[in-house]
């Protein structure tokens, strides 16, 4: 379970990892941010109300507070009308909305949030890696294995070999085991062999490469 944990393990959006990436001209939202730390959300949702309609991020924000609040009706609608506009590609605005959503039980959108917001800016990494952990979210590990290999595709960062890799291991073991778990666990093999190599092989590689490799193996028969 280790490395499968470890690789394909992605921080769910938090306010203080938000708050972090708020930008000049964000002040506002870094002001609701701070209030919702403190569970001050009347003052949260009166900043946020005050600009939600020219500034997507309050809006955002605004939808968060009020599922703070428990007003779950008025934050799922509040989240209907920022759906209703365009796909998203801000993170600074999918990451509250998207928070949302998944508090409210509305997975599905969530990912296809992020999803969307990634297929309209795909040279964007960090998006990317959000929408991995999505499906990851949703245990839909082919879509993992396609948006890590993508992701390889435009960075040749190993990381998300390894990425694909440990999802090839959960979709092939798991219960019941897909048609293709055979060839799904040579391609997460193959993938994991071309991270070890790239990063000066098996001399240098880390102790849980190897550990997810003899994984790999083991669920191909391969004991020894």
């Amino acid at each position: 379970a280790a490395p499968r944990e470890s690789h394909l393990a992605e921080s769910s959006p938090s306010l203080h990892g938000q708050r972090g990436r708020t930008t000049t001209g964000m002040e506002a939202p870094q002001r609701v941010y701070d209030a919702l730390d403190a569970r001050n959300y009347k003052t949260a949702l009166k900043l946020c109300e005050k600009n939600a309609k020219k500034n997507p991020v309050l809006a955002a924000l605004r939808c968060l507070t009020l599922q703070r609040m428990r007003r779950n009706q008025e934050a799922s609608q509040a989240c209907d009308e920022l759906l209703q506009k365009h796909a998203w590609t801000d993170e600074n605005v999918l990451a509250p909305l998207t928070m949302t959503l998944n508090a409210l039980g509305r997975d599905v959108e969530a990912t296809a949030c992020w999803a969307d917001g990634f297929a309209a800016k795909p040279s964007d990494v960090g998006l990317g890696r959000r929408v991995c952990a999505a499906h990851a979210r949703e245990g839909d590990w082919p879509k993992v294995r396609a948006v890590a290999a993508l992701l390889y595709k435009g960075t040749k960062d190993g990381s998300y070999l390894r990425r694909f890799a440990a999802a090839a291991l959960v979709e092939a073991t798991a219960l019941p085991p897909p048609p293709t778990k055979l060839l799904t666990l040579k391609l997460g093999d193959k993938m994991l062999e071309r991270a070890i190599a790239e990063s000066g092989g098996y001399a240098r590689c880390s102790a849980e490469d190897v550990e997810l490799l003899a994984s790999l193996r083991e669920a191909q028969g391969d004991g020894p």
